[in-house]
Parts: C-alpha cells; sequence; structure tokens
C-alpha cells in the first residue's frame, strides 16, 4: 500500500513533464494558425496554453486572434484576467478599451481611455507606457493628453518633448512640432540647441513645398521678435536660414549674435565657410569683409584676407566672359596682400593664383613669368614646391607658343618627382604637349606608365589619349598601309588634333 502514493507521484511527474512538452508544439501550431489567418483554430491552441501559463506572449496572440474572429466578450474577459494578473502594466488599460472600441462601444472605450489617463501613476515610465499604448492603436489625442497629465503630475513642462514632436508629427500638425520644439530653449537654454535642431531637421525632411519650412521660420521670427534677448531663438533663425541656403539673411542674424557678444568671429566665418562651398560669393565676400575689419578683435582676420583673394579668384575664374576691371581691381588686391606678406611656402597657393591671374587674365604674362622665376629661386629648398612653380611656368609658355621651353619644365619636374603626384602631373602634360604637336608614338608610350598613375583622375585621362592613338593606329593602318608618313596618315592626324589645346589652369 505504501508504494501506491510513490506510483501515483511518479505518474503525476512523468505527465507534468509530458504536458511541458506539449505546450510549446501548442504554442508553435498556434502561432502558425494566426500566421495563416485560421484564427479559429489558431484560437483552440492558444486558449489551451494561455489557461496554463497565462504569461504576457500568449495572450496578445489569444487576444489579437480573439478580435480578428469578433469573439469580444472572451477577449474582455482575458484582458481582464490579465489585468489582474499584472495591475500597473498601463497597456492592459487600452487593450480593454479598444475590445470595446471594436465591438462599437465607443461610449465605453472613452471611459476606459479617459480613466486610465486620469489614473497613471506620477511616473515617467508609466507615462510613457501609456503614451506608447495610445500610439500604437492610432489615438493620438488621447496620448497628447496622457502626456500633458504626466507633466502636470511630475511638475515639469519639459518633460516627454520628443514624445509630444513624435505625436504631433504622426497628426500632421506641423505647428505644434515646431511650438513644442521650441519649447525647449524659452529659457535661453543652450544646451538644449542640439535637440531642437534634430527635431526641426527631421521635420524639414523632404519639405518640396517648403510648407514646413515656411512655418518653422514664422514661429522664429515671432518669438524673436516677443523675446529679443533668446540668443537661443536668434542662433536657431540663423540656422535655419542656413538650412534653406539662405545665407544673405543667416549673415545678418550672424553678425548680430557677434557684435552682441563682442565674439572673435568665428560664427561669421563658418558661415563664410558654408557660403563659399555653395558658391554664394557675395555673400561670402561679405562676411570675410566683415571678419577683415575687425583686425586684431578676430583670430580670423589674418586668415580671412587669404580667403578673400580665394574668393574673389574664384568668382573671376568663373564668369564668362571675364570682367577686365574685376580681375584688375583683384590683381591690385594680390600684389598688396602678396608684397606685405612675402613669396613663403605659406603663400604659395596665393602666388600661383596671382601668376595665373596675370598670365590668363589681366595679359600681363612677362610679370607672371618674373613673378614664378623669383619664387622657384625662393623655394629651392622644397622641391614638390618648386615643381608645381615650374609647372605653372611651362603652362604660360605653353600659352604663348613656347613649346621647348615648355617641354623642359614639365621634363625637369618629371625626373625631379617621378613618384610624386606633381611629377606625374608634369608628365601628363607633357604627354598631352607631344600629341597635340603630332608626336604620337612617344605621347603613347608615356600614356602608357602614366594609365598606372596614383591619381585616378590622371590615369584615367592617360588611358582616354592611349586609347585614342591606338583607334587611330588601326585607322592609319587599314587605310594606307604604304603611306610613309610614318605612324598616322594625315586624317588621322586631323582627328587627333581636332581637339584645341586647352588653355592652362591653377
Amino acid at each position: 500500500m505504501k508504494k501506491l502514493p510513490i506510483l501515483f507521484l511518479l505518474f503525476l511527474l512523468s505527465f507534468s513533464g509530458f504536458a511541458q512538452k506539449q505546450r510549446p508544439q501548442e504554442e508553435q501550431l498556434g502561432i502558425q494558425y494566426f500566421q495563416n489567418a485560421e484564427y479559429d483554430k489558431a484560437a483552440q491552441m492558444f486558449e489551451r496554453v494561455y489557461n496554463s501559463n497565462p504569461n504576457s506572449y500568449i495572450y496578445y496572440y489569444y487576444y489579437q486572434t480573439l478580435l480578428q474572429l469578433g469573439d469580444f466578450k472572451e477577449a474582455e474577459k482575458i484582458v481582464k484576467k490579465q489585468q489582474r494578473i499584472s495591475p500597473k502594466t498601463q497597456r492592459y488599460k487600452i487593450d480593454l478599451g479598444y475590445v470595446y472600441e471594436t465591438s462599437g462601444n465607443k461610449a465605453a472605450a472613452d471611459k476606459v481611455y479617459m480613466d486610465a489617463i486620469k489614473d497613471v501613476p506620477a511616473q515617467e515610465n508609466s507615462v510613457k507606457e501609456l503614451y506608447n499604448a495610445f500610439l500604437a492603436r492610432k489615438q493620438y489625442q488621447y496620448a497628447v493628453s496622457t502626456l500633458e497629465r504626466g507633466r502636470k503630475l511630475l511638475n515639469n513642462d519639459q518633460l516627454f518633448t520628443t514624445e509630444l514632436t513624435k505625436v504631433y508629427t504622426e497628426m500632421g500638425r506641423t505647428d505644434l512640432v515646431v511650438e513644442e520644439a521650441l519649447n525647449m530653449v524659452k529659457n535661453d537654454d543652450n544646451s538644449k540647441l542640439s535637440n531642437v535642431q534634430q527635431i526641426l531637421q527631421n521635420l524639414l525632411a523632404g519639405d518640396e513645398d517648403d510648407q514646413r519650412y515656411q512655418a518653422a521660420l514664422n514661429a522664429l521670427l515671432r518669438r524673436s521678435s516677443e523675446a529679443p534677448d533668446n540668443t537661443c531663438y536668434m542662433m536657431l533663425l540663423q540656422w535655419i536660414y542656413q538650412q534653406h541656403r539662405n545665407y544673405a539673411d543667416a549673415l545678418i542674424i550672424a553678425k548680430s549674435i557677434d557684435r552682441k557678444y563682442k565674439g572673435e568671429g568665428a560664427r561669421v566665418y563658418d558661415l563664410a565657410c558654408e557660403a563659399i562651398a555653395s558658391k554664394d560669393y557675395p555673400v561670402a565676400i561679405e562676411a570675410l569683409n566683415y571678419l577683415i575689419a575687425k583686425g586684431s578683435e578676430s583670430r580670423f582676420s589674418t586668415e580671412s584676407r587669404f580667403m578673400l583673394l580665394n574668393v574673389k579668384y574664384e568668382q573671376l575664374s568663373s564668369t564668362s566672359p571675364i570682367n577686365p576691371i574685376q580681375a584688375q581691381t583683384l590683381e591690385s588686391e594680390f600684389k598688396q596682400t602678396l608684397d606685405e606678406f612675402g613669396l613663403t611656402q605659406s603663400t604659395a597657393e596665393w602666388t600661383r593664383k596671382y601668376a595665373h591671374l596675370l598670365a590668363f587674365y589681366v595679359n600681363k604674362p612677362e610679370q607672371a613669368i618674373e613673378l614664378l622665376n623669383q619664387a622657384i629661386t625662393n623655394s629651392a629648398r622644397d622641391p614638390k614646391e618648386k615643381g608645381q612653380y615650374k609647372i605653372d611656368l611651362a603652362d604660360i609658355y605653353l600659352y604663348q607658343g613656347n613649346v621647348w621651353d615648355a617641354t623642359l619644365l614639365y621634363s625637369q619636374v618629371d625626373k625631379d618627382l617621378p613618384n610624386d603626384l606633381i611629377g606625374q602631373a608634369a608628365k601628363f602634360k607633357n604627354a598631352k604637349l607631344s600629341f597635340y604637336i603630332g608626336e604620337f608614338a612617344w605621347a603613347k608610350s608615356q600614356l602608357d606608365v602614366l594609365r598606372a598613375a596614383t591619381s585616378k583622375f590622371i590615369a584615367n585621362d592617360a588611358m582616354y589619349f592611349s586609347f585614342l592613338i591606338s583607334d587611330n593606329e588601326v585607322e592609319d593602318e587599314e587605310t594606307d598601309e604604304d603611306s610613309d608618313e610614318g605612324l598616322f596618315t594625315s586624317d588621322a592626324k586631323s582627328k587627333c588634333r581636332s581637339a584645341t589645346m586647352p588653355k592652362p589652369t591653377s
């Protein structure tokens, strides 16, 4: 008789083990039925698994299955059961309201939703959980009310800004997104600026008709007018102008902020760099002139002088036809600056541009040659700098028609810097020169070497010219095998020379 309880216990343990093995199988089968939209079969599986183990994972599938079947009474029953198991979980309240709403009882659903908001604990996590539950059901206004209730309970109107801007975006309320974002800096808190910019950046993404931009701009203009001492609003106003590439208005704000705080001009300098990158030369010039005028008050003053020469040079060289008065004015500014700072390694870039300006824009090639010869003498200790000057000088000689002096200089640089980009550039220019004067065989031998150049641009261009010569070699052989003119027939030579020899560039 004593053995009977032991046998019974063993039976129970074995049955329990069997049941534990069965549950995962039924669970997987139920999920498969659910995914196949076989909801009746899924409900049978989930009911058995849920009754034996009412965890939140199975609850979710069972709940969704019952809604699909329209079995609202059973759905209400299991939601309430789940609430008893986990009374602090906020989303179960919304699940219950959604059962009523789906069944057509909107009044009951609204009461559940409003009670959930009223009873939400004064805890950030609880407020966010309830908000997310409403958001998942696209109950946007209730989601907003939840966050507003959370702010009141926690006595902090700066909380939940990210959540509010997200739900306002879902609602299509651009105006409220902007206002909520700007509220973050209404106390002129600079630490929140990057957060506000991120929110506005996301808002402006894909704003093809500029309506969102205009809404944000109008709000910033209004707030700046209402609170002129709020620097955050001014900074955001400059930033949003720059986002829209309105550098002229952005510069007005940048200079105003710089003057107000007696700054060194960093804000204006950054704007000048952005305007240059966008080729807004007039604004860049105005910004750089402002920094130059600050003199010793700005650490950007000297740098701005050289940047200004660059900007004016780019503006001039991108204009067609060249404005002669503008070119002469720039010549004077280059001369004044280089006379002051000298022909040194630190001014090499501007020396080269000045020489190019003299040779090609104001028709003073002899002065350019004299300048570059002096620069070559001064740069004797730096072979790369010297090589670059020699290439520039060769370009001018070539422009004058002095082919042999040009090819001599290109060859010198190639020999002095064979493994450097400057040397490869000189070799390529020399090969092109040979190509244009008809020395095709020698040109091709140099171009074939350059096809392995470090620079992809040089390698690709070398490949193009090499192929062009090879193509015409074939044509030459096919059209006149007995010709004694050498590598090319006159027609082939004509095709190769059809491109005009390019004007040298800086």
